[in-house]
């Protein structure tokens, strides 16, 4: 831990502290995507909250901090192994780089009029994240938190929204919309740098899953040209596909990866035939033709073919630990 991001966490926990000895402002805003001449840009809109809401966001706010005191605390970095994942938080300060990280200096630091949320139906559709902005000691922090239109319940055609009284122990008709907020935080932005706390979810809110695309994109002219024939097949499937470009971005994190294209392939294609997706070749090279081809092609690449232990039984997996 670099006593740099040390200090962020340091800044954070004592601004958390300042909370129970003075008063503060809470506000609450949903955050809403829109996209125009193919660029995306954020807008914030205030949610007019109870103060026991606002209470509750205030309090796992210091819970969210207190369960991830056994975690290491590292610089960002777009690509990480899984160990990586479970073990740290991160530091990420390339601040003003997104439309996103803009609109939270420009707006909700600065403390821009952004206008209320009037119907919650009309912008479910572009919900995009939540940000709950604490301000105390005239210096403000930011909760962020991914969030998406399946969190809002609505009344439809054939269906009705109820409650439960607990005090009736009955069911009772609602009106309006009803909202799941979880306050379990993705990200917490505070001087113009953001401590990390889930990395996934984070890469959503600031679009940085479209550097993974860079990286794949890279990593198929770089590395793994040399044995494969229909390279454009799979550069157009890592642009249409966020979850291709991933897992190609991974990995190039493996050096030894296509170290000697003849042996690779020779692997690639035994194990293609064992699971039968056998795929074709040419001149020591794997024939692309298709989507389908790109796919499996990505998956011997992830290693992601397994076979059990126990039954011998043959696996397509999508996570997995090394032992």
């Amino acid at each position: 831990m670099s006593q740099s991001n040390e200090k962020v966490l340091k800044n954070i926990k004592d601004f958390r502290k300042t909370l129970n000895k003075q008063k503060n402002i809470i506000k609450i805003f949903f955050i809403i995507k829109r996209q125009k001449d193919g660029e995306k840009y954020y807008e914030a809109l205030r949610l007019s909250s109870l103060k026991a809401i606002k209470e509750k966001a205030t309090e796992e706010f210091g819970n969210c901090l207190n369960k991830k005191d056994d975690k290491s605390i590292t610089d960002y970095e777009l690509i990480e192994d899984e160990k990586a994942l479970e073990e740290n938080m991160w530091v990420y300060r390339n601040v003003d780089s997104t439309n996103y990280e803009k609109m939270l200096e420009d707006v909700l630091i600065k403390g821009l009029d952004t206008g209320d949320v009037k119907d919650l139906n009309k912008i479910r559709n572009r919900l995009h994240s939540y940000a709950i902005v604490i301000e105390a000691n005239n210096k403000k922090i930011i909760l962020l938190k991914k969030y998406s239109k399946s969190a809002i319940y609505k009344e439809t055609k054939n269906k009705i929204l109820m409650f439960f009284d607990t005090d009736e122990s009955k069911i009772g008709l609602a009106k309006g919309s009803f909202l799941n907020i979880d306050f379990r935080y993705d990200a917490i932005y505070y001087d113009k740098e953001f401590l990390v706390l889930n990395k996934h979810k984070f890469e959503q809110i600031l679009d940085l899953e479209s550097q993974f695309k860079d990286v794949a994109t890279n990593f198929i002219k770089e590395k793994i040209n040399d044995i494969i024939s229909g390279v454009d097949v799979l550069e157009e499937l890592v642009k249409t596909n966020k979850i291709i470009a991933k897992k190609l971005a991974k990995v190039s994190m493996n050096i030894d990866t296509c170290k000697n294209a003849e042996i690779e392939v020779s692997k690639m294609i035994e194990v293609s035939k064992e699971i039968g997706k056998s795929l074709n070749t040419e001149k020591n090279k794997i024939i692309i033709s298709n989507k389908e081809d790109a796919e499996i092609l990505v998956q011997l690449l992830s290693k992601n073919y397994v076979k059990c232990m126990q039954t011998g039984e043959k696996y397509e997996v999508h996570s997995k630990k090394k032992i």
